[in-house]
């Protein structure tokens, strides 16, 4: 039973995981979904799977995305500490794929499911749109 994010992709400059996989790419999501539910203290892998992605706007390129439709990938969890919010890290390698696509931050939304963050298995079925 996966968790089904949906959020704008964005960019951090400053505070992402130590992984040296990780991207500066993510997606947000309140903590209280994945790391106050799941007791996560400290950055881990995610196992997701891209489920769709599509333009903020009208007239943005969204004749190719369907590309990432069904697209297994792999992700880094920064916990949100002292703040409100996780952030869920696109591995390195996506940012070839972003290029490539013209993804750009907080102009396109990804929706995701989530089937295993660290050692922790989901057990829940959560929506989440953030």
């Amino acid at each position: 039973m996966p968790i089904i994010i949906e959020s704008t992709v964005k960019s951090e400059k400053f505070l992402r995981p130590l992984n040296g996989n990780s991207s500066n790419m993510h997606l947000s999501v309140n903590s209280r979904y994945l790391a106050d539910r799941y007791n996560i203290k400290n950055e881990g892998e995610i196992n997701a799977k891209i489920l769709s992605v599509y333009g903020i706007k009208d007239y943005l390129n969204t004749d190719d995305l369907k590309d990432f439709e069904n697209m297994d990938i792999k992700m880094y969890i920064l916990p949100a500490g002292c703040g409100p919010n996780d952030g869920l890290f696109f591995d390195n390698t996506m940012i070839k794929v972003f290029d490539k696509h013209s993804i750009i931050p907080d102009k396109y939304i990804f929706k995701i499911a989530i089937d295993k963050i660290g050692n922790n298995k989901i057990i829940d079925d959560i929506d989440i749109k953030e």
